[in-house]
């Protein structure tokens, strides 16, 4: 039986691990599907023995190749693999691999096993099978840089299997590697003792594999002496859609004298309706949104629960859908997170069919006619949506951001941002892999679709569009006293009002105090896809162990509040994690936390803390205004003795204040600082203002006070006796000075000053005397070192020594510019 043993007829996983030095694979051979199409043949209830499905040459040949590993195959240990010939990245984990010995016999029952696996995976078609010695390993994983891990085939992903050494309650140690640099492994065995060494090795696999521009998914195993490749899968680039192509958009301006039964949007609409509420506190921000039309009001909506339209409301519809509309529901005095929407609708006939169902729908529940509204408005062309959120007490402001339509940011994975906005500066940034949006599709409908290259990588919002986003969410939030998460369209292509960014509604919840994270299994998890009521059904009975579950949920439970609940009701009772793709700030994490259940958020963003020291005394409620902006604060209480002396050094630091002010409001708030600080100058001494003004008047009547405005230039001593050419005994002239003479002589006494080896800076605060003397201050580049002295009311900065070059001279332009010529 020649095809038995025909070598062409092996799958994928013996593909890849011969297109790979052999010398880096353990030793294998390869026996055809014939084996697994007899046994399918043979019914899969049946239990046959070896000679049932081998002749005797064919059992001969597996003892043949088994002896090419050793002497003795009862003493072996091999591991029997499937190998079909579509089985790639996709079939991972859905065929089992048996340990077995090298006897016949064994071999056998170990294929009838990777068979019996097949058949529960569904895989009818037969599979040809990879005998291979088994490497026991001291530590095993993965190493991959499909693009699901990383945008460049330069980096690349290491999942090392921890339970193989620290237990099973070890999660697998997750090392991003860049192999750009590495030195490339050769075509030899790949041998190492060290497991210090084993990164650098895997760090040089990969330079091979990138020096062939390819994207691969490896698996390893290091047995202690040598690091072995077991698997090698081809890991394409994936094919989607790209956002700019799913939109569509028009610019037709709907009649409104037209109409009979919608009316635009009035004000007075928001103080029932939840949704025109944010529509109208957009406005009154001066915010573009779009021209919302509302049908509301008890007899309208009764008209909609018959069988046959008003026509008036053909009509209104007609005009309406003349440009892509979508229409949405809203009930008063609540906030119906997943109310009833459609898709784009461009023909009056499904908007009709949508507004009796939600009309009759909405009556059955007993919500009253007058309580009902549906809104209206032209279909949004929008490349990217955002999420934002920020309390009213705090300066940052959270972005989630996805190409396609907002609702895609409940379950796919997405970009994130963190803003400062008291410097409009992004303080942390996330760009996720992107592998699905929701787009508006040609036919209206709105799709999960698959996000193709460059998209998947590239943010969905720029840097600017963040920082716009920012500032007026913050503003929002404080107009509003309390936490909003808004809703944005972004980058919108033929911009309604011209505008490329509008916020659409808004809600308010209680933000997410804590957001567990969950990062790290990307090869090793075995997750529970939930994407509907049945896959809910599946999982109430599920016995085997699951690792999370991850919602992906299809288009009819996309906004199915029941369906969440019961999700989240199913993963608490469980004791199950869900790890969250979508947005923390969607109304799917709230309704999913609400239930109770474990939600974990994949790679959530992680911001960095900004740290401000200061150390200097500053007055007693800003620590308080500083912790209202949800900042941490650490305050010391200084002692008597120590207060003395920064009081001292504070009121120089304030009058420096006066000394900048360019305004008269602006010198009054600093002198009002420095007399703060007097205040407690003397309270500190037991003393108060009062005596402080008594002393400011005596010490005016004796020297007088400064209203004068007179400068002391110089004095000179007169001789007793002083020889004069001319008239008079003395010299009575006033001097007079210029303008340009004054502001020279007031300038002068402010001016950095060189003496010998040293800079002077004047116009310091007074040190005390405990703290006067030298220090040193050294640079690395260029090496210099400078003592640096504290005088009573100059600090003195004395270059000590180049340590380069000892002859050369060192210039320092702080002198006037005539310093220059000398």
């Amino acid at each position: 039986m020649t095809y038995f043993f025909d070598s062409e007829t092996h799958g994928g996983k013996l593909e890849g691990l011969l297109c790979i030095p052999r010398a880096w694979v353990p030793p294998l051979f390869s026996i055809s599907r014939e084996l697994h199409a007899r046994w399918l043949q043979e019914g899969e209830d049946a239990h046959p023995e070896p000679s049932d499905l081998l002749d005797t040459v064919e059992r001969n040949w597996i003892a043949r190749e088994v002896s090419n590993f050793g002497d003795q195959p009862e003493y072996m240990s091999l591991i029997v693999r499937s190998d079909a010939k579509d089985e790639g990245l996709e079939q991972r984990g859905l065929l089992k691999s048996i340990r077995c010995d090298g006897t016949v016999e064994a071999i056998f029952s170990a294929s009838i096993e990777v068979f019996k696996a097949a058949s529960q995976a569904q895989m009818r078609m037969p599979a040809s099978l990879i005998v291979q010695v088994f490497c026991p390993p001291i530590l095993s994983g993965y190493l991959s840089n499909e693009r699901r891990v990383s945008e460049t085939t330069r980096g690349w992903i290491c999942e090392i299997d921890s339970p193989n050494q620290f237990g099973k309650h070890a999660g697998p140690r997750v090392i991003r590697l860049r192999v750009e640099k590495a030195s490339p492994a050769g075509e030899r065995e790949l041998p190492c003792g060290d497991r210090r060494k084993l990164l650098s090795l895997l760090r040089s696999v990969g330079r091979y594999f990138y020096d062939k521009k390819a994207r691969r998914h490896l698996e390893w195993v290091w047995d202690g002496n040598r690091l072995w490749l077991v698997q090698n899968d081809p890991a394409p680039d994936p094919i989607g859609e790209s956002p700019e192509l799913c939109v569509q958009g028009s610019t037709h301006t709907p009649d409104v004298s037209t109409l009979l039964r919608f009316r635009l949007f009035s004000p007075s609409d928001a103080k029932r309706w939840q949704k025109l509420k944010c529509a109208a506190t957009f406005q009154s921000m001066n915010l573009p949104t779009a021209p919302l039309f509302v049908l509301n009001g008890q007899q309208k909506i009764r008209e909609l629960a018959r069988e046959r339209p008003s026509p008036g409301l053909v009509s209104d519809l007609t005009e309406l859908t003349k440009a892509p509309l979508v229409i949405r529901t809203d009930i008063a005095d609540q906030t119906a997170l997943f109310a009833n929407r459609t898709d784009c609708v461009s023909s009056p006939d499904p908007a009709i069919r949508f507004m009796r169902e939600t009309a009759n729908e909405l009556l059955k529940a007993g919500v009253a006619p007058r309580q009902i509204c549906f809104i209206a408005h032209r279909f949004i062309p929008a490349h990217a949506s955002a999420f934002s959120m920020a309390t009213a007490n705090g300066t940052r402001v959270t972005v989630d951001a996805l190409w396609g339509l907002p609702d895609g940011l409940e379950f796919c994975a997405h970009d994130s941002f963190e803003v400062d906005t008291r410097t409009n500066s992004i303080l942390g940034r996330k760009i996720r892999y992107k592998s699905t949006f929701l787009a508006a599709l040609t036919d209206g409908s709105w799709k999960a679709t698959a996000l193709g290259p460059p998209w998947d990588w590239k943010a969905s919002i720029d840097d600017d569009t963040t920082r716009k986003i920012a500032p007026v969410r913050r503003q929002l939030s404080i107009k509003l006293g309390e936490t909003v998460v808004v809703m944005w369209f972004a980058r919108i292509q033929g911009g309604i009002r011209d505008a490329k960014l509008f916020p659409d509604r808004y809600t308010t919840e209680n933000e997410p105090k804590q957001i567990e994270s969950v990062i790290g299994e990307y090869f090793l998890s075995e997750p529970f896809f939930v994407r509907n009521s049945a896959d809910l059904d599946l999982l109430e009975k599920q016995i085997d162990p699951i690792s999370s579950i991850i919602l992906r949920p299809d288009e009819p439970h996309l906004r199915n509040t029941s369906f969440l609940e019961r999700l989240g009701t199913i993963v608490q009772s469980k004791g199950l994690r869900l790890d969250l793709e979508g947005s923390p700030l969607s109304h799917t994490y709230y309704v999913l936390k609400r239930t109770g259940a474990h939600v974990a958020c994949i790679d959530p963003i992680k911001p960095k803390s900004v740290q401000r020291k200061f150390a200097k005394l500053v007055r007693d409620k800003i620590p308080v205004r500083i912790q209202t902006q949800g900042e941490k604060v650490l305050t010391i209480k200084l002692p008597e003795g120590e207060l003395l002396d920064v009081l001292k050094a504070k009121i120089v630091e304030e009058a420096m204040e006066v000394l900048s002010a360019s305004s008269t409001g602006n010198l009054q708030e600093e002198m009002a600082d420095v007399l703060e600080v007097l205040i407690a100058l003397f309270r500190l001494g037991g003393s108060s203002l009062a005596k402080l003004e008594r002393l400011a008047a005596q010490k005016r009547r004796k020297v007088g006070g400064f209203g004068k405005g007179l400068m002391l230039v110089q004095t000179e001593e007169v001789p007793l006796l002083e020889i004069r050419s001319g008239n008079g005994l003395f010299n009575t002239q006033v001097i007079k000075a210029s303008r340009d003479s004054y502001q020279a002589i007031v300038a002068a006494g402010r001016r950095l000053k060189t003496r010998r080896d040293r800079i002077i800076i004047p116009l310091i605060p007074s040190v005390p005397n405990r703290l006067r003397g030298p220090s040193h201050i050294f640079f690395r580049n260029p090496d210099l070192e400078f003592e640096v002295w504290y005088r009573e009311k100059t600090v003195e900065v004395i270059l000590v020594a180049d340590r380069i070059d000892a002859s050369a001279q060192l210039v320092l332009p702080f002198d006037s510019p005539d310093r220059s010529k000398r």
